[in-house]
C-alpha cells in the first residue's frame, strides 16, 4: 500500500489510538508503533488486531508495509481467564461463607470485612451487626488490649499468627476461649490489604484444664507432672512437696534423679522405659528418700499425656509406709508366737504356718478366714503381746 492511497477504502487504522499521529507517520514515511485497531472484514464485521507500520521503497516509490496480529485468541484466553477468576472468586466466597470453621477477615483499619456463617453462629451475631466494626469490639477487655498492643504489631511484622490465645464475648455475654490463627495479604508496596483468621474453640478444654489444676493442687496424694524423657519435673502438688520435703523452687525444672529421690538405683530408668514402651504404670513398688532422710514405701502409678506438644507423665505416689510397718509387726508377732506352740491346737499351728507361707507347690493354702471365732480372738490377743496372766478371762486353747 502506498503512503497516500488505500486508507479511505479499507480503514485499517479504525479504532487506533492517536489516529492523527499515525496518519502523519504514513505521510512522513515514519514507522507506526504497535497499536490496537479494529480491522474491517468483508462481511462487515471487525476483527481486533495489533497493527504496526514500517516505511519501505518499492520501485523507488515510498510505501508502507503493515503487519497485523489477530487479537481474538488472546481476547478469548483473557475472557476465559476472567471467567475462571470470577468463578473461583464465587467458589471461594461460598466456601468461606459456608465453611464449618469460624472465619473472619479484617482490613488495614482492623474493621471486619467478612465473616463466615459459622463465625456468626459461634458468637451469636447477625452479619449486619458485625461488618464494619473493629474486631476488638467482640473481645474481652484484656484480649482487646493485648491484640491492640501486641498482636496487631506482631501480625504486621511476621505476616501471620498461629494458635494465639484470645477471649471473645458472644452476643449473650458469655466468654469463649479460642485459639486464633491469622494469615495476611500485602500489596506490592508492602501495605496490608486484608487478613483472614480462623478461630478454634477451646472453651471446654480450658475449663477441663482449670478443673484438673484444682484437683491436682488439692489432691491429698503426692502427684507430679514430668517429661517422659529424663522425668524432668514440670509441676507438682502441695502433697508432693510435703512428702519429699522440698520447695517448688528446688523441684520444678529438675530431673527426679537430680533430687536423689529413689532409694533404688536405676528405678528412674525403669519408670522411663515403661512409660516409653507401655505408656502407663500401675502400683509399682518404689522407695523414696525425702529430704528428711526417712525412707517411704510407695506404690507408684503413672499415665502419659501430651502438654503443648510434649509427651509428659502424670505420676502419683501412694504412701504405704504405715501399712508395711503394720504388716511387719504382725508377722513379727506371729514369729514370736510360733516359737512356743506347745499349747496350740494343730489347726491353729497349721494356719499360722500357712499365713507365713501363703502357697506351697502352687496350691493355695488355708487362710485366717477359716479360723473359728474363738481362734481368731486368741490370735488377736497374742498378736498384741498379751500373756496368760493378762488374759481377760479364760481364753487358753488346750492342745488336742
Amino acid at each position: 500500500m502506498t503512503a497516500n492511497t488505500g486508507l479511505t477504502e479499507i480503514d485499517i487504522l479504525a479504532g487506533i489510538e492517536n489516529q492523527e499521529h499515525a496518519l502523519e507517520c504514513i505521510l512522513n514515511s515514519e514507522p507506526i508503533q504497535q497499536s490496537e485497531s479494529q480491522l474491517p472484514l468483508a462481511n462487515g464485521t471487525r476483527k481486533p488486531v495489533i497493527v504496526a507500520g514500517q516505511p519501505i521503497d518499492v520501485d523507488d516509490e515510498g510505501c508502507m508495509i503493515f503487519t497485523f496480529m489477530d487479537l481474538e485468541p488472546r481476547r478469548s484466553a483473557e475472557e476465559a481467564l476472567r471467567q475462571t477468576r470470577t468463578e473461583l472468586q464465587a467458589d471461594f466466597e461460598a466456601l468461606y461463607t459456608e465453611t464449618p470453621v469460624p472465619l473472619h477477615s479484617v482490613g488495614p483499619d482492623q474493621r471486619l470485612i467478612s465473616v463466615s456463617n459459622r463465625w456468626l453462629e459461634f458468637l451469636g451475631y447477625a452479619r449486619e451487626e458485625v461488618i464494619g466494626h473493629k474486631i476488638h469490639e467482640f473481645m474481652t477487655p484484656q484480649s482487646a488490649a493485648h491484640m491492640l498492643e501486641v498482636g496487631w504489631q506482631k501480625l504486621l511484622e511476621a505476616g501471620f499468627l498461629r494458635d494465639e490465645e484470645y477471649q471473645f464475648r458472644t452476643k449473650s455475654g458469655d466468654v469463649v476461649d479460642v485459639l486464633v490463627s491469622v494469615r495476611t495479604r500485602f500489596d506490592a508496596a508492602g501495605g496490608l490489604v486484608r487478613t483472614m483468621a480462623a478461630l478454634t474453640d477451646v472453651t471446654e478444654r480450658k475449663r477441663s484444664e482449670e478443673q484438673f489444676s484444682k484437683v491436682f493442687a488439692l489432691a491429698p496424694i503426692p502427684m507430679m507432672v514430668s517429661t517422659v524423657e529424663h522425668l524432668r519435673i514440670i509441676d507438682a502438688n502441695e502433697a508432693f512437696y510435703a512428702a519429699i520435703g522440698h520447695s517448688s523452687q528446688a523441684v520444678v525444672g529438675r530431673a527426679v534423679d537430680e533430687l536423689k529421690l529413689w532409694e533404688t538405683r536405676g528405678i528412674g530408668q525403669t519408670i522411663e522405659r515403661d512409660l516409653h514402651s507401655i505408656g502407663r504404670i500401675r502400683n509399682l513398688d518404689v522407695r523414696i528418700q525425702p529430704h528428711s532422710g526417712d525412707v517411704l514405701d510407695c506404690l507408684l502409678s503413672a499415665e502419659t499425656l501430651t502438654i503443648r506438644g510434649q509427651r509428659c507423665a502424670l505420676i502419683a505416689l501412694q504412701d504405704i509406709t504405715e501399712r508395711r510397718r503394720n504388716e511387719a509387726q504382725l508377722f513379727q508377732a506371729i514369729e514370736t508366737v510360733m516359737q512356743d506352740t506347745s499349747w496350740f491346737s494343730r489347726t491353729v499351728i497349721e494356719k499360722l504356718a500357712n499365713l507365713r507361707q501363703p502357697t506351697q507347690g502352687g496350691t493355695t493354702v488355708t487362710g485366717l478366714g477359716e479360723l473359728s471365732r474363738r481362734e481368731r480372738e486368741v490370735l488377736g490377743l497374742l498378736s498384741v503381746g498379751m500373756t496368760d496372766p493378762q488374759k481377760p478371762g479364760s481364753w487358753s486353747v488346750k492342745p488336742r
